[in-house]
């Protein structure tokens, strides 16, 4: 397999890093946004909201791009997919966080926006606060998996995976 020359790499963690920049930060936002749109008028709520919604054209992409970038990572230089056991565990949580994220992040957010759609809403619509307190569960899960991973690229703890006759 050849392997990528210098500038190649140094373009690919530009990308890779601009990348996890863009959605962490956006995660990040939307998390802060959860946690102090309980206290805002109901007009502020639904602004917040309706950002929120647009954050996907964002995220989506991002995480995308975050995925293919590690594939080029993996395939074009000396890390692969299961040599070290922190890639596998980054591969591991880069492939749960679109699932997450479509899922859990999203039914939670949506169901925020459905209640602040009704004409009649306000803060003390019944199941506002569990909602809100759901999808601060769902972005702070995400947000503490991003960390990790965060962690686990800069320090990569755990060492080599060790086959038989050391072959990866």
């Amino acid at each position: 397999m050849k392997m990528m020359k210098k500038n190649g790499l140094k373009l690919l963690k530009v990308f890779h890093v601009l990348f996890s920049a863009f959605w962490g930060g956006t995660v990040f936002c939307t998390f802060i946004s959860m946690i102090v749109i309980g206290n805002q008028s109901e007009q502020n709520i639904k602004s917040v909201l309706l950002a929120v919604q647009n954050f996907d054209y964002i995220t989506i992409p991002c995480i995308f791009g975050l995925i293919i970038t590690g594939i080029i990572y993996s395939v074009f230089t000396e890390w692969g997919f299961k040599k070290y056991y922190w890639i596998l565990i980054k591969w591991i949580i880069a492939l749960a966080l679109p699932i997450i994220c479509g899922t859990l992040v999203e039914d939670a957010a949506q169901k925020l926006i459905d209640l602040s759609i009704d004409p009649n809403f306000n803060r003390n619509t019944v199941g506002f606060n569990d909602a809100l307190l759901n999808t601060q569960i769902a972005y702070g899960v995400v947000i503490l998996l991003f960390v990790f991973v965060i962690y686990l690229s800069i320090c990569k703890p755990f060492g080599k995976i060790k086959t038989k006759n050391n072959i990866v």
